[in-house]
């Protein structure tokens, strides 16, 4: 390899990229190494491929398993780039991907904060969708979540598992989330797939802060899964004494009959779609 590029601590793969080999990229991939190999600025070939618009390769590095969130040394993402750049192209094919546009540079700038002040408004359009009001939940974005609302982004969308941004900041425990989320108008009894309302996620997460926050709101203690299992039976089958305690003293009840089996969720403590 050149010394000029060896002296970025690029990789073949980071040149590649930088000359637009697109074609023995798509072609050889694994003959270049590891994917996310990072350069003396800490930046990834994705990096290099959403900086240069080469749309072909950063979906292919993705697709092959490339860290999609991977931070250089400044804290900017591959989407960051993009957004930042105005490629909106490249920004729709990486939120599809699921890179999170709410991790913030060391500047403590996003990819949303950075299309806003930069004007690309279409950008903006496409990270103010519901998905990404998901997201911003999920990491217990306050402020960002915030600005998404306000802007009118869609608070009940629904990912494939029927979460919804409540859902998301229920089981994480994200109480502050979930307050904010009540005051825009959410619907508290929503279910997911499952049947699971917010409560019944919240005490799947343990936390009883958030489990009170959600009872103090109207959230209905003896809601029913698709399974019939109740708050308090997730709560007693994951041995939260306190949480069961706090339900009980709320009028709570174990189902009669007990669910013949435990709800999916729980057979596995996964929900890894919002982890």
């Amino acid at each position: 390899m050149d010394a000029k590029w060896q002296s970025k601590g690029w990789s073949e793969l980071h040149v590649a990229i930088a000359f637009d080999r697109t074609d023995e990229v798509l072609d050889s991939l694994d003959s270049f190494g590891p994917l996310d190999l990072r350069d003396k600025e800490g930046r990834t070939p994705l990096h290099l491929a959403a900086g240069r618009g080469n749309i072909k390769c950063a979906r292919v590095l993705v697709e092959s398993g490339a860290d999609k969130d991977a931070k250089s040394k400044d804290g900017r993402t591959a989407l960051y780039r993009a957004a930042a750049n105005g490629d909106h192209k490249m920004v729709e094919m990486l939120i599809e991907m699921g890179s999170d546009p709410t991790i913030a540079d060391n500047h403590g700038r996003s990819a949303f904060e950075v299309a806003r002040d930069k004007g690309h408004e279409e950008i903006l359009g496409t990270l103010e969708r519901g998905e990404v009001v998901l997201m911003a939940a999920r990491r217990g974005n306050l402020e960002h979540l915030e600005s998404l609302l306000k802007k009118g982004a869609n608070k009940n969308y629904k990912d494939q598992y029927g979460f919804t941004a409540l859902h998301a900041a229920a089981i994480k425990g994200h109480k502050d989330i979930v307050s904010m989320l009540l005051e825009f108008g959410v619907d508290l009894e929503c279910q997911d797939n499952e049947g699971h309302s917010s409560l019944h996620l919240a005490v799947e997460g343990g936390s009883l802060e958030t489990v009170e926050v959600l009872v103090s709101r109207g959230a209905n203690v003896n809601a029913m899964s698709n399974r019939g299992a109740t708050p308090l039976y997730v709560a007693r089958t994951l041995g939260y004494t306190d949480i069961s305690q706090f339900l009980v003293s709320r009028g709570a009840s174990l189902p009669s009959p007990p669910p013949s089996s435990l709800p999916s969720s729980l057979q596995s403590i996964q929900h890894d779609k919002v982890l």
